[in-house]
């Protein structure tokens, strides 16, 4: 996978889950993680007790540290102060790193503020510079909010990305635009009890209406759409339209697989 990421150019983040469970070592971790994949790979949490102590995060960039489930914020224990110490401070270097008055003021002494930091940290995930680590566990439910948060703070949206090239007859580029050209790609087909054969799908550009028609450009074959649905947990909620950005599901496709590309004739 990671492969697969470096090839498309995709910005990153590592959770390190299952932080409860016995034998777990966040920071051997870390450093299987660098041995394999480089030092741009770094913490901005580091979990606060591991195993059966394992009680929640602390986020580097804030200096606070998040406990149990919900969430409860709190100072950080005295316990852990040089490590985080340590680790903040490859954290700032590399995030000031991709902005000349960040450097500047880095070098010159000056304190850089959490927004300042989120502001470099972001620009450098998204040039590929810094890959984030986190931590936590997702039975428990512990650094799960943290980790949302992180996606919407790091990871660019896809009106931040490139557009994507498709070649046909002809070069062809698409801006993620609910008003463009259709291009959405299906990435998953299952087996739904009620609805029978349910496929996602998720639209780069333009946008796919309910009880409509596309054009399998895989398959080279109309394909008719029934209701259309967007997802929330296991819930599935119709909607008239599923627009650039969105992910969605249809059911009972009579062409269409996973992997086949959807557009217009």
């Amino acid at each position: 996978v990671w492969e697969y990421c470096q090839e498309a150019n995709l910005p990153r983040l590592i959770f390190v889950n299952k932080m409860e469970r016995e034998n777990a070592d966040f920071f051997k971790t870390v450093n299987d993680i660098q041995a394999k994949f480089g030092q741009k790979c770094l913490p901005v949490q580091i979990p606060i007790g591991a195993q059966s102590d394992f009680q929640g995060i602390i986020d580097l960039l804030d200096l606070k540290s998040y406990t149990g489930s919900p969430p409860k914020e709190g100072e950080i224990p005295s316990s852990l102060e040089g490590q985080v110490n340590t680790f903040r401070e490859k954290l700032i270097e590399a995030a000031a790193e991709t902005d000349d008055a960040l450097i500047e003021k880095y070098l010159g002494g000056e304190e850089l503020t959490s927004e300042e930091l989120r502001n470099g940290l972001r620009k450098a995930v998204a040039n590929g510079s810094i890959f984030p680590i986190l931590a936590g566990s997702a039975l428990q439910n512990v650094g799960i909010n943290p980790l949302l948060d992180a996606m919407v703070d790091y990871l660019p949206s896809p009106a931040e990305r490139e557009v994507a090239a498709a070649t046909d007859a002809k070069e062809e580029k698409f801006e993620p635009r609910a008003d463009g050209p259709l291009a959405a790609l299906v990435f998953k087909t299952t087996a739904d009890p009620y609805v029978g054969k349910l496929t996602y799908f998720r639209v780069y550009s333009g946008a796919i209406d309910s009880n409509s028609h596309v054009w399998n450009a895989t398959r080279g074959s109309a394909e008719r759409i029934g209701q259309l649905f967007l997802l929330r947990g296991k819930n599935q909620e119709p909607v008239a339209k599923v627009s650039a950005g969105d992910i969605g599901a249809v059911a009972k496709l009579n062409v269409t697989s996973t992997g086949d590309t959807l557009s217009v004739q």
